[in-house]
C-alpha cells in the first residue's frame, strides 16, 4: 500500500492541478462536429486565478475506426460572460495521433501560460474527413462542453447538455508557480 501512496503524490507532483468537468467514466462519444471542445475556467478549481501555467492536455477518443486519426488541438481565449472562445489567434494549434485505445496527451515543456478562461478545442478538417470523436460521459454537462455544427459559421456556438467530452488539462496557477516548486510545498502532500 505504501508504494501506491507515493505513486500517487508522485504524479500529484509531476502534474500539478488537474482541470476537469468530466466523471472519468465514458459511455458514448462526441457527434461528428465541426469543432468541440472543453471552456475551462481555473477558478472553478482554486480561487484567485488570473492565468494558468498549462503543463499537459489529455484526450480520451471514442472507438475507432475514424476517418482519420490525425486532430487539430487549439486553445483559444474564453470570454467568461458568455462561455464561448474570443476570435483571433489560437493560444494554441497543433496536430496530434488519436490514440483508440487509451489517453492522448500533448505535453507542453516548458509550461505555458494562458488566461483562467481557455477552451481546449479540436477542430474536424471538413465533413467528409471528421476529426477522430472526444469520449463522452453521461452526467449532466456542467455548461462548460461546447461545439459547433458544420456550416454555422464562425460564431455561432452551441452547449452540449448530454455530458461532458473527455479533456483534461494539468498545470497550475502561474502566480503560484514559484511557491508550488519549493520544499515546504513538497513537504504539505507529503
Amino acid at each position: 500500500m505504501k508504494p501506491f501512496v507515493f505513486l500517487l503524490v508522485t504524479a500529484t507532483l509531476a502534474y500539478g492541478l488537474e482541470l476537469k468537468y468530466d466523471d472519468g467514466e465514458y459511455e458514448g462519444w462526441a457527434g461528428s462536429y465541426q469543432i468541440s471542445g472543453v471552456w475551462f475556467d481555473a477558478e472553478d478549481f482554486v480561487s484567485s486565478c488570473d492565468s494558468f501555467d498549462l503543463d499537459r492536455i489529455d484526450i480520451w477518443f471514442g472507438d475507432a475506426p475514424w476517418a482519420t486519426d490525425s486532430a487539430r488541438i487549439v486553445i483559444r481565449a474564453v470570454d467568461p460572460e458568455i462561455g464561448f472562445p474570443l476570435p483571433g489567434v489560437p493560444i494554441v494549434n497543433e496536430w496530434i495521433i488519436a490514440n483508440p485505445s487509451g489517453v492522448t496527451s500533448l505535453t507542453f515543456s516548458p509550461a505555458i501560460t494562458i488566461p483562467a478562461n481557455f477552451a481546449v478545442l479540436e477542430y474536424g478538417r471538413s465533413q467528409a474527413e471528421p476529426a477522430p470523436k472526444i469520449a463522452l460521459d453521461t452526467t449532466e454537462a456542467e455548461g462548460h462542453t461546447i461545439y459547433q455544427q458544420w456550416g454555422w459559421g464562425p460564431i455561432y456556438w452551441s452547449f452540449y447538455t448530454g455530458g461532458n467530452f473527455a479533456i483534461r488539462c494539468y498545470g497550475e496557477p502561474a502566480e503560484q508557480a514559484l511557491e508550488t516548486s519549493t520544499w515546504a510545498s513538497i513537504k504539505r502532500c507529503i
